[in-house]
């Protein structure tokens, strides 16, 4: 490997195991593979070598295609960091159809966060994706395993006003930590047709729907389930990723190397491979910002935590619109909620 001094303090690391996948999703962003192709072992390892240079805590995540069609490589990779020592936290980004009794205990053996892609209920679900059962299933092992995951919906046209529902049918697993939001990236199978992008004027009136979803279930949960959107409002001193900083890498299964995984194939983004890396560019989406546009008047002026920079760069002017729509609908819902119960507690405080 050459260029090691030239290596970036890497923050986050996502492995992509394979480019294989047991789904065939209507807007995946990689398209569908000319060929499948595995990770080897040797490439995770020159990988996760190459995030433990600084010495500094780093994140890894693997993704693809379907990481656990590689069970083997999964608990791989956690093998080697946590025999060697390295402060690494490590998860891993499903569908959840493959998820069954062994691939929840390994999870939980080797402490693996776990992030499982679902856009909504099962007809949702089954129609955007596919094998909603199985996918049900999976949150079922999990759940009986004892093992924390958290959901991430792609939100476009047609799932966005079943989000509240989806939420509402979180509740029902006490392992159900979070729930994200990724808006709809016009990559891959996502340029050919398939579902439209939502409109801003539904996305900000959904976003108060799901949030008011979101406070019902954790009224009646011991442990809450998250909005990941209303965390990133509430926590404005960190970046929206740690590609915006130049601080994260994506590793394809052939060793070539990306700022992120949803630039995954894009050549204009390429930062070289593992045997000769070029970081030159590593931060080369730090130029996409959601501040760039016209913020004057902005109910979130001065406190917007941003939006993720590879979207911006894919989805132009109309994502940039519906990034704005989704942080003002939860931002609106969010202070009318923080109104209505100071006003609860000025009233009981009258009262006493």
């Amino acid at each position: 490997m050459t260029g090691i001094r030239s290596v970036p303090v890497i923050r986050h690391l996502v492995l992509w195991l394979t480019t294989a996948c047991n789904l065939s999703c209507a807007y995946c962003y990689r398209g569908r593979p000319v060929r499948t192709q595995s990770m080897s072992p040797s490439t995770a390892l020159a990988a996760l070598e190459l995030a433990a240079l600084s010495g500094q805590p780093f994140h890894v995540q693997m993704a693809g295609g379907e990481p656990t069609l590689e069970p083997g490589l999964i608990e791989t990779v956690a093998k080697q960091v946590r025999r060697r020592g390295w402060p690494a936290s490590l998860a891993v980004q499903t569908n959840g159809v493959a998820v069954n009794r062994e691939l929840a205990a390994l999870f939980k053996r080797w402490g693996i966060g776990v992030g499982v892609s679902l856009d909504g209920p099962p007809v949702v679900q089954e129609r955007l994706r596919g094998r909603a059962a199985e996918v049900w299933q999976g949150l079922d092992e999990l759940s009986r395993a004892g093992v924390d995951f958290g959901v991430t919906a792609v939100v476009c046209a047609d799932n966005l006003a079943e989000l509240p529902r989806l939420a509402l049918l979180l509740g029902r697993w006490p392992h159900a930590r979070g729930l994200g939001l990724d808006l709809l990236v016009r990559r891959g199978s996502a340029l050919g047709g398939g579902p439209a992008m939502a409109e801003p004027a539904a996305l900000k009136r959904t976003m108060r729907e799901l949030a008011t979803a979101v406070a019902w279930v954790n009224q009646r949960r011991a442990a809450p389930l998250v909005l990941r959107e209303h965390k990133r409002l509430q926590n404005l001193l960190h970046p929206f990723c740690q590609a915006a900083l130049g601080a994260s890498l994506a590793v394809h299964p052939d060793g070539r190397l990306y700022p992120c995984g949803q630039t995954m194939g894009d050549e204009e983004l390429c930062l070289g491979s593992l045997a000769k890396p070029d970081f030159s560019r590593a931060a080369g989406l730090a130029v996409y910002s959601l501040a760039d546009g016209d913020c004057a008047g902005c109910p979130l002026e001065g406190r917007c935590p941003g939006e993720c920079p590879s979207r911006l760069k894919y989805n132009g002017p109309q994502g940039r619109a519906l990034a704005c729509a989704l942080l003002q609908g939860l931002a609106t819902a969010r202070d009318g909620a923080g109104a209505q119960t100071n006003g609860r507690k000025e009233q009981d405080h009258a009262a006493a």
